[in-house]
């Protein structure tokens, strides 16, 4: 018997969660790198030819064909609205949707609700027999819910083996849309319950540096962080616990395009506030930091990238497209060299050292702002950094589109002598970039100068990225764009 998965996402997204993300429909939230939309489509593909999915979108027609064919065959079907969220891999997905197919009657899934409360609203639920006719007869006409009202109450329960969450419920929907934590492969993040987060890493030094760094930072920077607590070394690894807030952090809603100008706006005033707080170091004369962190530094990671299983493939692309990794370098050096001769640069400051919208969390409602995962320090000493790293950070997130890589809503194509080329779906960002642009002038901070050590960023994060080559040229296509900007003096005259 044939089956016809329904995903119902004509739901209403309710006030109080919608604003976290400016989303309009349920299926457009992206949790780790997919919409919930994508999540069930690859799900059902794993399970074609017998089963087949409906998405049902308000403001579209309905798949009449299929419809009639699934009445034509006698097809049981699967009922999801689009606010039980299914978080799992594809594999598992699918291993669960081809066990619903396989009840004999029509039956609900029980779905888990908080302590003291009870579930409203339609549940997961598979239709057999007549009650899969009557259902798409309903669907034809326009009123299969009220049908589904109808039968809900007297359908046999079974449990919930996959653990849906309720995406009307707002507390469910931030933790759903806060756990979406994208780590390097030497960490793992994790809630260990509602209210707290547990970082562990093989890495046990760097992890230490982190939990460090907020004891000696002064009193006046520790409220833009939240705290760690919980230090703890283990055998092969060390971990530590921070509160868990529920907003979500900046990268999520920036992919989800959840600002208005008017709000991000806002939101910059905030992290510049932080950015005027930070305390210079006391010292004065030539600071090497800068050459050590946007020269040697680089030139460091480049040859880490050269020394990966990746890199001959890589190269390849890259000499078709811009000569070749080691020569896209040599145009930064050049184009440094060149733009930071006879510049005095600020003082060294207390810097987060990766002031990226990943690593900020913000509620837009409430302006509730708090930073994370900084780069951290042993000493007061190790904690002073290049005033502009902090800034050219943030410029990768808004002017270098790098979570909108990250996320993976990019694509490379080849154009008419087949050069690789990157196409990222980020949308047009121009007016962003010039409430950001004001925002850095404001503080003392030239642009072009945040754009070139934006683009050092993107070269030196290369080699700790090998395990995506995609996305590794993708960053580095990328710093060939910012460069070639950087370069254009008509586009600063």
């Amino acid at each position: 018997m044939t089956t016809l998965v329904v995903y119902d996402n004509t739901f209403d997204v309710p006030g109080d969660v919608s604003h976290h993300l400016s989303l309009s429909r349920f299926a457009d939230l992206r949790v780790r790198r997919r919409t919930l939309r994508h999540r069930i489509r690859a799900a059902v593909e794993r399970l074609r030819p017998n089963v087949q999915l409906l998405v049902e979108d308000r403001g579209t027609s309905l798949d009449d064909h299929k419809v009639r064919k699934a009445l034509h065959d006698g097809a049981r079907v699967v009922y999801v609205p689009s606010y039980l969220a299914m978080l799992n891999d594809e594999a598992t997905l699918a291993v669960y949707l081809e066990k619903l197919c396989l009840a004999e009657c029509s039956v609900r899934v029980v779905v888990a609700a908080g302590a003291g409360d009870v579930f409203e609203g339609l549940p997961v639920v598979v239709l057999v027999g007549t009650d899969a006719a009557d259902f798409l007869d309903a669907m034809r006409r326009g009123d299969h819910r009220a049908i589904l009202v109808d039968l809900v109450a007297n359908l046999e329960p079974v449990p919930d083996d996959i653990g849906m969450a309720d995406l009307r419920d707002p507390a469910q929907f931030l933790s759903v849309a806060t756990s979406t934590f994208d780590v390097r492969h030497f960490n793992s993040v994790a809630a260990t319950d509602r209210f707290t987060v547990l970082k562990r890493s093989s890495d046990k030094a760097k992890l230490r540096r982190e939990f460090d760094f907020f004891a000696l930072l002064p009193a006046e920077m520790q409220r833009y962080f939240v705290q760690p607590y919980g230090f703890k070394e283990e055998l092969e690894t060390a971990s530590y616990k921070m509160e868990r807030l529920f907003v979500p952090d900046v990268a999520v809603q920036w992919t989800h395009r959840a600002f208005t100008v008017q709000q991000f706006e806002q939101m910059l005033r905030r992290i510049f506030h932080f950015v005027s707080a930070r305390v210079e170091r006391a010292d004065s004369g030539a600071s090497p930091e800068h050459e050590g962190l946007f020269l040697s530094k680089v030139a460091e990671r480049v040859g880490a990238l050269e020394r990966t299983d990746i890199f001959p493939g890589l190269e390849a692309q890259c000499k078709v497209a811009f000569g070749g990794v080691r020569a896209l370098f040599e145009r930064y050096q050049r184009l440094y060299a060149l733009l930071t001769k006879d510049v005095r640069f600020p003082r060294p400051v207390l810097s987060h050292g990766d002031l990226c919208f990943s690593n900020i969390l913000y509620g837009r409602a409430e302006g509730t702002m708090k930073f994370i995962d900084a780069r951290g320090g042993s000493r007061l000493e190790d904690l002073y950094m290049p005033a502009y790293y902090d800034i050219a950070k943030l410029s990768h997130s808004v002017e270098g589109a790098y979570d909108f890589i990250n996320a993976g809503l990019f694509r490379i194509e080849l154009d008419d002598v087949n050069r690789p080329q990157l196409v990222i779906k980020d949308g047009d960002h121009t007016s962003y970039i010039r409430t950001f642009r004001k925002h850095c002038e404001e503080a003392g901070f030239v642009p072009r100068f945040v754009r070139l050590f934006e683009a050092s960023l993107f070269i030196s994060m290369t080699p700790l990225h090998s395990e995506s080559p995609l996305k590794v040229l993708a960053f580095l296509l990328n710093a060939q764009r910012i460069l070639d900007q950087v370069e254009d003096k008509a586009y600063w005259s």
